[in-house]
């Protein structure tokens, strides 16, 4: 070191060191970057990606639904003319239903009960070992086949191949002044399959409905390509005659154990809140208002 280094002050050496700092490497900008950066940025990108998921998934579903429609038409005109000629009655009905974010629609699909099953304002869901299905209609539900023409709606861009089941817009009145919150359902497009419907059985009460709809929100929260595929060679193994509890332990989408989680959570609330009401686990299927499926 020279005298003339040793001489100078040591704050002009702290400068000359605070200098080198004006030039940080690129392992520093990135260092620096991620510190600066918010606490909740991985759930804001999360979400983003999802919103831009869904954005992309209409269109893709459009493009599916069509090729799917053109694919199995061969099989949707057998199967209408199998119910026609079995049957008195039209082979494909339509029915209003509620969609994305309260917009109705004419759904499709084939006819598995007797013509005029329901009387007028006297709507009711579907119940095990049902009169008013048709043999040929019991197949058809066991195997899903009677959702196949559902695939226009999924064409025209009203409904998704995957997403929470449509209902008709007076049973959502109902449903909604007995379920908290049920028009959240209604934040995404209707699907041909679902989350709920892989877990669950068809509703025949209200409380089905309301563990539906515990599911429905838990889709909407996952929501993803990969779910979305699963979901998808669920059903299409189902279609098959394959059992449903087979099916759900193949493609892991059994969320059973968070449905019971959410119910007792409920089960709680309801307590603390009021604790003369019944918990809606002590309510028998019997006791509960029946609206139709």
């Amino acid at each position: 070191m020279s005298l003339t280094e040793i001489s100078r002050p040591a704050s002009s050496r702290m400068d000359s060191g605070q200098s080198l700092s004006h030039h940080p490497t690129d392992s520093m900008r990135r260092r620096n970057n991620r510190e600066q950066q918010p606490k909740g940025i991985t759930t804001q990108q999360k979400l983003h990606q999802r919103d831009d998921y869904m954005r992309r998934k209409a269109s893709l579903d459009r493009i599916i639904g069509f090729l799917l429609l053109v694919f199995t038409s061969p099989l949707i005109l057998l199967l209408a003319a199998i119910v026609k000629c079995t049957s008195k009655g039209p082979a494909v009905y339509r029915q209003t239903r509620v969609g994305k974010d309260g917009q109705t629609f004419e759904l499709l699909k084939l006819r598995s009960m007797v013509r005029n099953a329901e009387k007028p304002g006297q709507p009711v869901w579907c119940s095990t070992n049902d009169l008013r299905v048709t043999r040929v209609g019991r197949v058809l539900r066991k195997l899903h086949l009677d959702e196949l023409p559902q695939l226009w709606n999924v064409a025209k861009g009203e409904m998704s191949l995957v997403g929470p089941r449509p209902e008709r817009p007076e049973i959502c009145v109902n449903l909604a002044d007995e379920i908290v919150n049920y028009h959240d359902r209604h934040r995404v497009m209707p699907g041909i399959t679902g989350l709920a419907q892989i877990n669950l059985p068809a509703d025949q009460t209200i409380e089905d409905v309301r563990r539906k709809q515990i599911l429905d929100l838990r889709y909407i929260e996952e929501e993803n390509i990969w779910l979305d595929l699963r979901m998808i060679a669920a059903t299409a193994i189902r279609m098959l005659g394959i059992s449903g509890e087979v099916v759900i332990s193949l493609t892991r989408l059994s969320r059973r154990e968070y449905l019971n989680e959410q119910l007792a959570s409920q089960c709680r609330n309801q307590q603390k809140n009021s604790a003369g009401q019944r918990s809606f686990e002590s309510v028998q299927p019997s006791e509960s208002p029946r609206f139709p499926r």
